[in-house]
């Protein structure tokens, strides 16, 4: 996904952001997303216990936190995703303090916002969408896919991008994979001729 400099210039800012509370930095990338730096208490390590910790922090100034995900500028492993860049690339050593585990940085997005935005982009170029929990899944005429709307969230903070621009990468990504899949069943059927009375067609 393309970066987004208006994005990245926002986790760049909180990253810079002096601590004048014990309060999280945040800032809304729009409906739905926002990028979280949080500074790491001394009693508490990365884990399970941190990321309660973390969603505890951020509860008073997120709306319907229920329907969100948090996705960590550390965690492209996760989600197995080779980016061209770590935090360390983009942020120098800004970044070596999310590494080095003094801040926490991280998006929390709602996954229904999110869903829907991705869905009604499709819509709009006349393909079938429909989005449930976990997953949209698409129709364009024969073909479908079902698009793992964890990971394509993780590939969207972790690129500094937005809803929109993640909207197009699916879709360009989908649609070079259905224009292969189209050039397959060409293929076989220019091999396979059908034969119908004896005869090729």
């Amino acid at each position: 996904m393309r970066v987004n400099s208006r994005v990245q210039a926002m986790w760049l800012g909180l990253l810079r952001r002096p601590d004048t509370s014990p309060s999280p930095r945040i800032k809304r990338i729009e409906e739905g997303y926002y990028a979280v730096v949080h500074r790491v208490s001394g009693r508490t390590e990365f884990g399970a216990d941190s990321e309660s910790e973390d969603f505890c922090a951020v509860a008073p100034f997120i709306p319907a936190l229920g329907r969100t995900r948090a996705v960590y500028l550390t965690h492209a492993g996760r989600y197995g995703l080779a980016l061209p860049e770590d935090i360390n690339d983009w942020a120098g050593e800004l970044g070596q303090q999310v590494e080095r585990g003094s801040l926490r940085a991280f998006a929390v997005v709602n996954t229904d916002i999110f869903a829907q935005k991705v869905s009604a982009f499709l819509q709009a170029s006349v393909w079938k969408a429909k989005h449930t929990k976990d997953a949209v899944h698409i129709q364009v005429g024969p073909f479908t896919a079902r698009l793992n709307l964890s990971r394509t969230m993780a590939q969207m903070v972790l690129s500094r991008s937005t809803f929109a621009e993640a909207a197009r990468s699916v879709k360009s990504e989908l649609w070079g994979i259905f224009l292969r899949d189209s050039q397959v069943f060409e293929d076989q059927a220019t091999c396979c001729p059908i034969r119908h009375e004896g005869r090729e067609q």
